[in-house]
C-alpha cells in the first residue's frame, strides 16, 4: 500500500457514504465489502471514499487515482472528492476538510498529491449544487447534455445516449453537406 502522507488519526479505508437528498443529511452505510450500497434508501446518493483520516476536528478525504486519466483533473474541481468530503464533513462533524488526489504512476517520481481545502462555505455550496441537481432529476427535467464528459470520461451509455447521437448526428449533416464525397454531374463528360 502506498504511503499517502496523511496526518495521524483515526483513518477509514473504502468507506461508503450516503446523502439523503431531502433531509441533506450524511451518513456511513453499513457494508459486506468493497463499494456494496445495498443498504441505500430512497432519496440517498452513495459513494465510497478510498482514505478519509479523522484527527479531531480535522478531516481529509483522498482519493488515489491512476492509470488513464489519473491527471485530469484538479482535487479542488472533482465532483466525486467534493461529495464525499461533504458527507465526511457531515458525518464527522467537520467545518473544514481537506480533500486529495493522489495521482499514482509507476514510477515514483511522477507520483504527488493534489490537495485542497474546502471551507464551511464550500461546503454549503456543494449542498445547493448536488440539491439542485437531485431537484432537476425529481422534477424530470434533466436532459442529457453532451460534453467533455461523454469522451474524457468512461460513460456507461455512450453508444446510446441521446444526446450524443444528436450530436454526431449534426456533425455527419454538417459534413455531409460542406464536404461533399462526389462532386455534381453536370454533363456527360
Amino acid at each position: 500500500y502506498v504511503n499517502l502522507h496523511l496526518p495521524a488519526g483515526e483513518r477509514y479505508s473504502e468507506i461508503a457514504m450516503a446523502w439523503d437528498c431531502e433531509t441533506r443529511t450524511a451518513r456511513l452505510l453499513p457494508s459486506n465489502g468493497q463499494r456494496d450500497y445495498t443498504q441505500r434508501r430512497a432519496n440517498e446518493i452513495v459513494g465510497t471514499a478510498d482514505v478519509v483520516v479523522v484527527d479531531g476536528s480535522r478531516v481529509v478525504v483522498s482519493d488515489v487515482k491512476t492509470g488513464r486519466g489519473a491527471r485530469e483533473e484538479a482535487a479542488r474541481n472533482s465532483g466525486q472528492l467534493r461529495f464525499l468530503a461533504l458527507c465526511a464533513a457531515r458525518v464527522f462533524g467537520a467545518t473544514d476538510i481537506e480533500i486529495e488526489l493522489y495521482h499514482m504512476d509507476q514510477d515514483p517520481d511522477r507520483s504527488y498529491p493534489d490537495r485542497h481545502t474546502l471551507d464551511p462555505f464550500d461546503l454549503f455550496d456543494i449542498e445547493d449544487e448536488i440539491d439542485a441537481i437531485y431537484r432537476e432529476v425529481k422534477g424530470g427535467a434533466q436532459v442529457p447534455r453532451s460534453g467533455p464528459h461523454c469522451y474524457g470520461k468512461w460513460c456507461p451509455i455512450a453508444a446510446t445516449c441521446p444526446a450524443t447521437m444528436a450530436m454526431l448526428a449534426r456533425i455527419d449533416e454538417e459534413a455531409a453537406s460542406g464536404l461533399p464525397m462526389v462532386p455534381t454531374i453536370e454533363n456527360d463528360e
